[in-house]
């Protein structure tokens, strides 16, 4: 999947996940198995150093950036009896210059099944004064095998 700059939502950075606390045994097939649940998988790597011995740590680059919501709305991790630390992967050109990349994209979890995006923008725009920011795009993330259109219990605000 390439890199759509016109959807910051399915960017690379926002479909790619860090995977840290992996065991040194933990094998590259166990590692897909376990993630591949979660999506469809265009590119995953144990980090190795150079006597291919693992470095305890990997990166999963998924082709959904929803495949890394259900991953982390799935936490905690475990592989080979050891809890893992998972969270969105920084892209290297912003670790490396320096830069804060401002993400304004929000995760909220516990949304109601039945509550609509109308239901959830008046109950943030009367709650918190409009110096804090204008809502941009609600964005709550659908149940597929709902005939009800239900959400999921998740979704993000931008």
């Amino acid at each position: 999947m390439t890199d759509d700059s016109s959807d910051i939502m399915e960017s690379e950075a926002m479909r790619k996940i860090f995977i840290g606390g992996l065991s040194r045994e933990t094998t590259d097939e166990a590692f897909a198995e376990h993630f591949g649940e979660y999506g469809t998988m265009v590119d995953k790597v144990i980090i190795k150093d150079q006597e291919q011995n693992s470095r305890g740590f990997g990166f999963i680059t998924y082709d959904k950036s929803e495949c890394v919501e259900n991953v982390f709305e799935a936490r905690p991790h475990t592989i080979d009896k050891k809890e893992l630390d998972v969270k969105r992967a920084t892209p290297r050109n912003s670790a490396q210059t320096g830069k804060i990349v401002r993400d304004k994209k929000l995760f909220i979890g516990g949304v109601p099944a039945d509550l609509t995006e109308d239901d959830l923008r008046s109950y943030i725009e009367n709650r918190h004064p409009k110096e804090c920011g204008k809502l941009e795009k609600i964005d709550l993330i659908k149940d597929k095998t709902s005939t009800e259109n239900k959400n999921k219990g998740f979704g993000f605000l931008m």
